[in-house]
């Protein structure tokens, strides 16, 4: 989806917030997204109707607003990674929100991304609600995500000694 060469760039595994090299590797959008993290922002600025491009803008962005507003264009347009990396900043950023993450993680939890499925865990845990928090770790771990099953242990656990 780019007019550049995409091939002088080696498969490398992004920094995006929480990912392992296992899912990372195993993602078509992730693979996108190591071979478009070394372009500059101009060479990317002119290919905007793609996904790909959409979302490695938003990662380029100094401005959170701006970076939001990126990848949430790249969410609606079906990129996966950008739901996962929306629910963590709504998670993390300045303006912390849990809805709007839980929206988010669920997205990317829903399209097979593990990490955002032990997200979603942490944050009914968190809220009490053990049967979801539990239903998402098992996702988690179906998904290919072997810690997942810790932290549904822990959860039973949590409950039997009640």
């Amino acid at each position: 989806c780019t007019s550049f060469s995409l091939s002088m760039f080696l498969p490398i595994i992004p920094a995006t917030i929480g990912l392992t090299p296992q899912s990372m590797a195993n993602s078509k959008e992730a693979r996108k997204h190591s071979k478009l993290q070394n372009c500059s922002l101009a060479d990317l600025q002119a290919e905007k109707q793609c996904k790909h491009v959409v979302y490695e803008i938003g990662l380029k962005q100094n401005s959170p607003e701006k970076a939001e507003e990126y990848l949430k264009q790249a969410e609606q347009m079906g990129h996966t990674l950008a739901a996962f990396e929306l629910g963590m900043r709504f998670l993390s950023g300045a303006n912390p929100s849990k809805e709007d993450a839980l929206v988010y993680l669920c997205k990317a939890s829903s399209n097979g991304i593990p990490e955002a499925s032990i997200e979603v865990g942490k944050i009914y845990e968190f809220q009490g609600e053990h049967e979801l928090a539990k239903q998402y770790y098992k996702k988690a771990y179906h998904q290919g995500d072997p810690r997942a099953m810790q932290l549904f242990r822990a959860v039973k656990q949590a409950e039997n000694s009640k």
